[in-house]
């Protein structure tokens, strides 16, 4: 009922429609508008934005917005702003909400967001995967991403593993969620704390060789290999300064 009433304050008179696509349409115009120069449509499409925060579903809606502004070549200003808009949702979105469906939409925009090299995007949807594990309290959706099957899964993962650790040790901004949960997922990721490590080291000397090899001939490979490498130790890092990893684990790894 509520999608059927207008968004009166918006002023853009978009009908709240029953179907996803009617939704995600409606959607990609009013975050159009809120981006715009102009400061008339600039505040019709915030209204807009608001209206939808205090509708159930608004984290998937702006997942669904944001599918389709990322689906151009270059994504523009726009995809980003769904991004940011999505993981800043997540933090605060009722618990109900965070349901398999919301996460499934989740995973394949963080995958798709790797696939395409948006480093942006990307940083925000782990961000978001993130912020989502430390709500549930749990590691699902840390393991969905299997960084031995894919260059692309392994970008997503070394991404992921970081940011889990930096918003368990000093979230970017505040989590609505009960000190239990990240207590829990502390203790999960700590459990597999030494094995981790050992898959971060041989994700560390594959890029490192693969660095060295195409050094010569394929500068753009030899580029995504030091990436990696730096990936690894940036998550290495993270799990150090959050407590995840203990000083003696740390102190014997090559690493």
């Amino acid at each position: 009922a509520a999608w059927g009433r207008r968004v009166s304050a918006a002023g853009l008179g978009f009908a709240w429609a029953a179907t996803t696509a009617q939704q995600a349409s409606a959607m990609q115009s009013i975050v159009v508008a809120a981006l715009s120069a102009d400061p008339v449509e600039r505040r019709k499409g915030e209204d807009g934005l608001r209206a939808s925060e205090r509708q159930p579903g608004h984290t998937l809606r702006m997942l669904k917005c944001l599918a389709g502004q990322a689906a151009s070549v270059v994504p523009p200003p726009a995809a980003l702003f769904c991004a940011q808009a999505v993981q800043k949702s997540l933090r605060r979105a009722p618990l109900p909400e965070l349901d398999e469906a919301l996460a499934a939409v989740l995973l394949a925009a963080t995958r798709e967001a790797a696939a395409r090299g948006w480093q942006a995007g990307l940083i925000q949807l782990c961000l978001a995967c993130a912020v989502t594990a430390i709500r549930a309290g749990e590691t699902t959706l840390l393991a969905a991403f299997d960084g031995n099957a894919s260059a692309v899964e392994r970008l997503a993962a070394l991404q992921l593993l970081a940011l889990v650790a930096e918003e368990l040790h000093s979230p970017a901004s505040k989590i609505s969620v009960a000190p239990a949960r990240p207590a829990a997922l502390r203790a999960a990721l700590v459990s597999q704390a030494d094995a981790t490590l050992a898959t971060l080291h041989r994700w560390f000397e594959e890029a490192a060789a693969a660095a060295a090899a195409s050094q010569r001939l394929q500068p753009a490979q030899a580029e995504a290999a030091a990436h990696s490498a730096a990936a690894v130790l940036r998550a290495v890092g993270a799990w150090c300064a959050c407590g995840l990893l203990g000083a003696e684990s740390a102190a014997a790894s090559p690493l």
